[in-house]
């Protein structure tokens, strides 16, 4: 894999080793249009966590948790996101690698998978559960790579907006620690403090300072949100329009504005879709001691699928966002496309805290 000037990396072959079997090409999900074969169902919930610490610390409502606990109840092993600050990563570890609750909440960057796919394989075949979540061209890319399904796999994927690279996300963070003077020593993109509504991004500081912006003004996730900072790729999406393969997708339930509008206690809903037969009998055990799930009718969840086209989602400014960036740095692009925010936003962000603190006094 060989990273590029946008800092997205891309496989490369070594034809002075290749040998022509054509493995790299019959395993990849983006040359055979993503899709493994596999009868669909559909069943929707949304619902919580009932732990509402846990509920607090997740991105949603908690769901991927009450699966993750679960799983390791019964000795199995869990794959997913975590932030390496040492080596400046988002990479996929597993839950022996580092404590599972690292590889909770949403992280707004391609990770890196690594060695991920051997090592379920070799899990599997050790005849450990395993629990694999990504996105959902990495949860493809898994079982493409493993060619046959396996009962002890279960796989989850998410309503992806599209990732940008890691290297864009490193130099905002060494923007923020300039200004800081002080290294950063956790990053959260979907804290809760001032409602599960509310995109931000949170960072703490080895100084013991914080950063704390609304995504209207806070440059790295409006380029995100806005479409600016993704791979290309993404805005071709094989996945988005249609139900995925995973055996469950998670997200947001912000479908809960039509189905009903009460429902928002801002602690957080997750909305969670059961695409297999596997994935529907995985749920049928969980506790309603531990979680709280509503089933809902498919149309109230049928929102989440949206085709990501170049055209509706602005590959040209992104190009052009790209070049300035490649060009002119990561700090001055962001100036010159204005993703910081306007003073209009900047004040509203800054009421919006000051009533918040006055109401928790």
């Amino acid at each position: 894999m060989l990273e590029n000037e946008e800092g997205f990396f891309y496989p490369n072959v070594d034809f002075d080793i290749c040998i022509e079997c054509q493995q790299c090409i019959l395993v990849c999900p983006e040359c055979n249009d993503g899709v493994v074969d596999g009868d669909l169902i559909q069943i929707a919930y949304y619902g919580w966590h009932n732990d509402d610490q846990i509920r607090k610390l997740s991105s949603s409502g908690g769901a991927f948790s009450a699966l993750a606990e679960i799983v390791l109840e019964n000795n199995g092993v869990i794959f997913g996101s975590a932030h390496n600050y040492k080596q400046h990563k988002v990479m996929h570890q597993s839950s022996e690698d580092v404590n599972w609750a690292a590889l909770r909440k949403s992280k707004y960057v391609q990770s890196y998978i690594g060695n991920s796919f051997q090592r379920i394989k070799k899990f599997l075949k050790d005849g450990r559960f395993v629990l694999f979540v990504g996105t959902p061209c990495q949860v493809s890319g898994l079982r493409f790579y493993l060619q046959k399904g396996n009962e002890s796999l279960l796989t989850c994927d998410f309503i992806c907006h599209g990732v940008p690279s890691m290297k864009i996300l490193n130099d905002h963070l060494s923007y923020l620690e300039k200004r800081e003077k002080s290294k950063i020593t956790n990053v959260d993109f979907r804290p809760k403090l001032l409602g599960w509504s509310q995109y931000m991004l949170f960072c703490s500081f080895k100084n013991g300072s914080n950063y704390k912006k609304i995504h209207s003004v806070e440059p790295y996730l409006n380029g995100f949100l806005n479409n600016y900072t993704l791979r290309t790729s993404c805005y071709s999406c094989n996945y988005s329009a249609h139900q995925h393969h995973a055996d469950f997708t998670l997200a947001d339930f912000w479908g809960y504005r039509r189905y009903n509008p009460k429902i928002n206690d801002e602690k957080g809903l997750s909305l969670i879709l059961i695409n297999t037969e596997k994935g529907k009998r995985f749920i049928e055990k969980l506790d309603k001691k531990r979680v709280t799930l509503h089933p809902i009718e498919w149309k109230y969840a049928e929102y989440v699928f949206k085709e990501h086209t170049a055209q509706n989602y602005g590959i040209d400014k992104r190009n052009i966002f790209f070049k300035d960036y490649v060009e002119i740095g990561y700090e001055k692009a962001v100036q010159k496309h204005g993703l910081g925010g306007t003073l209009k936003s900047s004040f509203k962000f800054l009421a919006k805290s000051m009533v918040k603190a006055l109401l928790a006094k």
